[in-house]
């Protein structure tokens, strides 16, 4: 009986691998789409298997592999943000918004860019994509200093600014800045859990994921699990919608006291980041991120992009005027104080005036004609930056 159990788990398990590879187009490694660091960061798995989200070994959102000493004669532009530069997806009125391919990612586009560009100057160009779903400033801080330094980039392209600055008018958004266990996001809460819990849920976490990275069979059937109990949980959720409406999301926003101080704890540790970059070598750039709804009247909206937004300010009820106007004057400061700095900002709200086309997937991510556009105008402003005089030029003279 033992045996015949053992035989259909090895079958079992050999069929899933080949089920897997169908699907998906490569062999199974791992479902799990996060790999877990010893200081407190989670980040891209290497091994994860999906159609889509293709990771190299490194566990950056990138087709090519990049040595960690940069050649000769090459110039290497490290993109460091959270989700807008990962491309990932998010609710729509049609469900969750399409998975862009890694081939169809910002930095995708502009590596073939920028070696056409006057800024390649007969060097080889790489783009190394370090992008991590749900980031933070917070951890971004000690994976560069510990690990992505060590790449040696010519230019860092900071992105990522819209998970930092968007709880910063609100009464708890100075809070918001810093890692705490209690209030974790789920992806860091693993980290606790898989890092520092020693107890039955932490073991039971440590198992199941030792499983889902060994065995498609295990992996699929686990994953097949947690899906239909979303699915239910949806179902509950939205019979209890259904039958007594849920107050709307809290739009309550700070005094301006509290939003300025909350905004300068928040320069004070990018300019920490900033300062590591720039003593380290490399010309750190920033480029901010736009909600979808906060570029009405500014952006010709496409059909698909005029709907999104419709269903956005009526299903969320967050994107008050007020909340809008609180966003773009977050954005002012902190545009201020890299003009300060003379650390370039990339801000295309012009460009957005000036293009008709779908560039939004959902609420915040592109879609990939709207990568290939961003790409574009990163492009452009790396050439004219990269062309002028740096900051240490200017001290100099």
């Amino acid at each position: 009986m033992l045996l015949v159990a053992l035989a259909l788990l090895i079958c079992g398990e050999l069929a899933a691998r080949v089920v897997t590879e169908r699907v998906v187009g490569r062999p199974f490694k791992s479902f799990d789409p996060y790999s877990f660091t010893g200081y407190g960061i989670y980040r891209e798995n290497p091994n994860y298997t999906h159609p889509s989200f293709v990771h190299n070994r490194a566990g950056f959102r990138s087709l090519d592999e990049f040595t960690v000493t940069k050649p000769p004669s090459t110039l290497r532009v490290l993109a460091l943000g959270a989700s807008v530069l990962y491309a990932g997806s998010a609710s729509t009125p049609r469900g969750a918004s399409p998975k862009v391919h890694t081939k169809d990612t910002i930095t995708a586009y502009l590596q073939p860019m920028l070696a056409k560009s006057p800024v390649a100057d007969g060097r080889a160009v790489e783009v190394i994509n370090a992008s991590v779903n749900k980031t933070r400033l917070r951890m971004m801080v000690p994976w560069y200093m510990a690990e992505l330094g060590r790449y040696e980039p010519d230019v860092v392209l900071l992105f990522g600014t819209h998970n930092d600055t968007y709880p910063l008018d609100h009464p708890h958004g100075l809070e918001d800045l810093y890692y705490r266990p209690e209030s974790a996001v789920p992806e860091e809460a693993r980290v606790e859990l898989l890092l520092n819990d020693s107890s039955w849920s932490g073991v039971t976490e440590k198992l199941f994921r030792a499983g889902s990275n060994r065995s498609a069979l295990f992996a699929g059937a686990t994953r097949g699990l947690e899906r239909a109990l979303r699915t239910v949980n949806q179902h509950h959720a939205e019979r209890a919608e259904a039958a007594e409406p849920a107050a709307r999301r809290d739009v309550t926003i700070a005094d301006r006291a509290t939003v300025d101080r909350a905004v300068d704890r928040y320069l004070a540790t990018l300019g920490a980041l900033l300062t590591y970059i720039e003593e380290s070598g490399a010309r750190p750039i920033v480029f901010w991120e736009y909600l979808l709804v906060q570029l009405e009247g500014i952006k010709p909206y496409s059909p698909g992009e005029a709907e999104l937004a419709a269903w956005l300010k009526t299903t969320t009820g967050v994107y008050s005027p007020e909340k809008i106007a609180m966003r773009f004057y977050v954005r002012d400061r902190v545009a201020a104080y890299l003009a300060k700095r003379k650390v370039p900002l990339i801000d295309m709200q012009e460009d957005f005036r000036r293009h008709s086309g779908t560039v939004f997937n959902d609420y915040l991510h592109y879609t990939p004609e709207g990568n290939r556009f961003v790409a574009e105008v990163v492009a452009r402003e790396l050439e004219r930056i990269l062309t002028s005089p740096s900051k240490s030029d200017a001290a100099s003279n």
